[in-house]
C-alpha cells in the first residue's frame, strides 16, 4: 500500500509533463497556416520587418495605390512574407470592394524586400498583420 502511495506523486509528475508536452506540439502545429504547400507562421519569435520602418511600408502602399474610387475606411492586410523577405500573398480583411482589393494587392506587391521573420533564430514565411485607412 505504501508503495503505491508513493507511487502516485510521480505518476502524476509524469502525467504532467506528458500533456504540456502534447499541448505545446498542438500550440506549434496551430501556430501555421499551410498554403500551397508552404507554410507560413502566424506568430513567429521575431516579426518580418520593413527596413524603412513601420510607417514606410503605409507610405510606400499610398504611393503606389492606383484607385479613384470613393471608398474610406480601413482594411486589415495580411501580407505574407516568405524567408528570404519578399511579399508573397496579400489577404484583404472585411474588404468587399474589389476595384480596391485588386488595387491594394498589386500597390502591396510592389513593396520592396522585409527582413524576415525569425523563429528559433531560423528566418521563415511569416504573417504580417498591416492596418490601413483610406
Amino acid at each position: 500500500m505504501n508503495r503505491i502511495l508513493l507511487a502516485l506523486p510521480v505518476f502524476a509528475i509524469l502525467l504532467f509533463a506528458n500533456v504540456q508536452k502534447c499541448q505545446a506540439e498542438n500550440n506549434d502545429m496551430f501556430n501555421k497556416e499551410i498554403v500551397a504547400d508552404t507554410v507560413y507562421y502566424q506568430m513567429v519569435d521575431e516579426s518580418p520587418s520593413y527596413p524603412a520602418g513601420p510607417d514606410a511600408v503605409i507610405q510606400t502602399i499610398k504611393n503606389n495605390l492606383e484607385y479613384s474610387g470613393d471608398y474610406k475606411g480601413r482594411v486589415i492586410m495580411q501580407l505574407k512574407i516568405t524567408s528570404d523577405g519578399v511579399v508573397r500573398d496579400v489577404d484583404l480583411l472585411r474588404l468587399t470592394n474589389e476595384p480596391l482589393r485588386q488595387a491594394l494587392k498589386k500597390a502591396c506587391k510592389k513593396l520592396g524586400k522585409f527582413n524576415p521573420g525569425k523563429q528559433g533564430g531560423v528566418p521563415v514565411n511569416a504573417m504580417l498583420m498591416v492596418p490601413f485607412a483610406i
